[in-house]
């Protein structure tokens, strides 16, 4: 028995330094990938490190102004917020993308471990490994503390017991979440706060169907506020998102996908259908549509990790549904923590236009939820998404509908400003 718990302690503090170790290398890895980014080695070019969102941000800053950071899209809280960070110090921000994710790799390995000491490190291991997450700490970026404030959700759930220093950083890493987009941000504290006061009440065990309640009378409510509240000249904001990706090319497969989105979003009666539509589809985009090669030849980097990470959504959601759907789980918070990734996963699938990456910030409970399967479903789980990935892409092909490249944008001067007084520091150095 002694032997026994000399043994659990080993493996526990093992798992302590793995994570650790994780962390750093995480770290490590982001700053490389900043140097790289603003050296422009291996033939790159700054918009390879960084989406879309951030590439425009960098295009409308002016260093020759006195207030060079205007952020124009997105969230007016966001941009006050980004304004405020960037005037203090452009580096502030990818500090506070990097914090987030180095947060987020210790409380959700540490959550993991009452799954097992692998699931621990593999989880850790993906999200701190992941060039995905160290290219979205590059510039202001939605999924670092939205990641961060999901992995402390994670963690009140499943009542895991944290040093209050890792509480304490990785509560304050998250509150950038509630800036950058607070509604999305309210609806993961308050489903928290709700299944946390059921547990004080005695009533966890009805958590999951609560939660499917709250999903599906929501998959009716919000799409027909959506298509039903005038935003500009009597234009919904249904009818306003939609236009904006009405240049896709009608050949395309998205134009063919926006289009029959919309047309479920035009009535009440088929707008639920939408939703369960734009999951299906979100679902099936990382098998189905791989991102591999750019209008001018190369490998998109950032592109291509995103796609790779998108992977993890086609997983968790599909194991969801399986928890969901079987009698039994095997975990104690399984049911509780499968209802409420899909009840956000069906908030995020009532917006009009959806992509994958928009999934991506619930990627902590997805990961969990993959690692509660059993070996067994997962291998079979494992085998259908390769096949659906090796023969889905080649049939859309042969039916007049090859992958898109993606666009690259070069920037000729000044290079990523969010980066600058990094590569300043590091001159300085030399």
């Amino acid at each position: 028995m002694k032997s026994l718990s000399n043994e659990n302690f080993i493996c526990k503090v093992i798992g302590q330094h793995s994570l650790l170790a994780l962390a750093l290398a995480y770290l490590v890895c982001t700053t490389l990938t900043a140097l790289a980014s603003q050296w422009r080695l291996f033939n790159t070019t700054v918009s390879d490190y960084v989406s879309g969102d951030v590439l425009n941000w960098i295009l409308d800053a002016d260093p020759n102004s006195s207030q060079p950071f205007k952020f124009s899209a997105g969230d007016p809280y966001a941009n006050l917020y980004l304004e405020y960070l960037s005037n203090l110090s452009p580096i502030f921000i990818p500090l506070l993308n990097a914090g987030s994710i180095i947060g987020t790799i210790l409380v959700v390995g540490l959550c993991a471990r009452t799954i097992s000491q692998r699931a621990s490190i593999v989880i850790a291991a993906l999200i701190a490994l992941n060039p995905f997450f160290w290219m979205s700490a590059l510039g202001p970026s939605k999924e670092p503390s939205l990641v961060c404030l999901v992995a402390i959700s994670l963690a009140l759930i499943m009542k895991s017991r944290l040093p209050w220093l890792l509480w304490v950083f990785a509560g304050l890493m998250s509150i950038s979440a509630f800036f950058y987009r607070m509604e999305f941000a309210l609806v993961i504290a308050v489903g928290t706060a709700l299944i946390i006061s059921l547990r004080a009440v005695r009533l966890e065990r009805w958590s999951p169907k609560i939660l499917v309640g709250v999903a599906l009378i929501g998959m009716v409510v919000i799409p027909y506020s959506l298509s039903n509240t005038g935003i500009m000249k009597g234009r919904s904001i249904s009818e306003v998102r939609y236009e904006t990706f009405s240049s896709l090319a009608p050949s395309d497969t998205g134009a063919l996908s926006v289009e029959i989105s919309r047309k479920l979003a035009q009535s009440s009666w088929t707008a639920p259908v939408g939703v369960i539509y734009r999951l299906v589809i979100s679902s099936l985009r990382a098998p189905l549509r791989p991102a591999v090669r750019s209008t001018d030849g190369r490998v998109p980097l950032y592109t291509s990790f995103l796609w790779l990470t998108e992977f993890i959504v086609t997983f968790g959601l599909i194991a969801s549904l399986i928890i969901l759907l079987k009698r039994d789980c095997n975990y104690e918070y399984g049911k509780t923590l499968a209802a409420f990734n899909l009840a956000l996963a069906v908030m995020i699938g009532c917006y009009p236009i959806v992509q994958t990456r928009y999934f991506i910030p619930i990627s902590p409970f997805m990961l969990i939820l993959v690692c509660i399967l059993e070996k067994k479903t997962r291998v079979r789980l494992g085998i259908a998404v390769i096949a659906i990935a090796v023969i889905g892409p080649i049939l859309l092909a042969l039916l007049g509908h090859p992958p898109v490249p993606t666009h690259n944008a070069d920037l000729v001067e000044g290079g990523n400003c969010f980066l600058n007084p990094l590569i300043d520091a590091s001159s300085q150095s030399n």
